[in-house]
């Protein structure tokens, strides 16, 4: 005789990458110097922590997860005949959208989310436009998502026949 179980488990069912670019422009100006910026010598990005995702939105076949998080961005540069060191904090939200779920009724969702690889600095600028003169500095991360629920798998057992 058949039977049928039921067998809960976990499952991901839902994972999606972004690649994030932002382009941020810092204000070096100092009342105490009369000059410019003149090189930029270099720029790093530490200490990237996200917070935990949030599910932003859910339709049919795809939802919106929104990614919050912050990173300490360091950019050494020459003015004049010495060098200064710059030092923020930048926030940021990503909205990432991960398709592919199916019809399927999870519960317990649960959303992960992690870096890939470093983030880096990939291009500084030093621009003027009018008496303003700023460094722009495009900053590049991987942000990887994925969504775990519990899933009902209904299974067939066939009993064996004993003699």
């Amino acid at each position: 005789m058949d039977k049928v179980k039921t067998i809960i488990t976990r499952a991901v069912y839902g994972v999606a990458e972004k690649e994030c670019r932002q382009t941020l422009s810092l204000d070096t100006y100092d009342d105490r110097i009369d000059e410019e910026p003149q090189s930029i010598l270099g720029c790093v990005v530490q200490d990237m922590r996200l917070s935990a995702p949030v599910l932003e939105s859910k339709g049919r076949g795809e939802m919106t997860v929104g990614v919050r998080g912050t990173y300490v961005l360091h950019v050494w540069y020459q003015m004049g005949d010495d060098t200064r060191v710059f030092k923020e904090t930048v926030e940021f939200t990503q909205h990432i959208v991960v398709e592919g779920q199916d019809e399927c009724p999870y519960s317990n969702e649960e959303i992960r989310a992690w870096l890939i690889g470093e983030p880096k600095c990939v291009e500084s600028t030093i621009r003027t436009e009018g008496q303003e003169t700023s460094v722009y500095l495009d900053v590049v991360y991987c942000i990887h998502v994925e969504v775990v629920g519990e899933a009902a798998i209904s299974v067939r057992v066939f009993e064996e026949e004993r003699e």
